[in-house]
């Protein structure tokens, strides 16, 4: 089984690390660590890919046997461009994280959904 973990990328907030170097973090600040942490726990036979895009671009040319993407509502927009992108060509699609725990029946924002 191969899977694919993403953190999307937004334009400017905290989790974006994007002005990082102005930003002095509070003693008890924990970054996210969600998808890490999927990783620890998956069997060792599954094949777990993980995607930040605040460092790498997601690319949507390999086949997967599940897409898992998560955020908080800041990153709404982005997690429903990408998962639009992997609904298009075929592939499913899995939510969580805060966003989606939140706002479950938004629209294109099912917890798990197929073209």
């Amino acid at each position: 089984m191969r899977v694919l973990l993403i953190n999307p990328a937004q334009c400017t907030s905290l989790y974006s690390f994007s002005e990082v170097q102005e930003i002095t973090l509070r003693p008890g600040h924990i970054p996210n660590l969600a998808l890490q942490t999927l990783a620890a726990l998956t069997p060792d036979d599954v094949d777990v890919v993980l995607v930040d895009e605040n460092i790498e671009p997601v690319s949507y040319d390999q086949q997967w046997d599940v897409v898992c993407i998560t955020g908080y509502i800041s990153h709404q927009r982005r997690m429903i461009e990408i998962a639009d992108e992997f609904r298009r060509r075929g592939q499913l699609v899995a939510f969580g994280g805060p966003y989606a725990s939140l706002l479950p029946s938004t629209s294109s924002m099912s917890p798990i959904s197929r073209v």
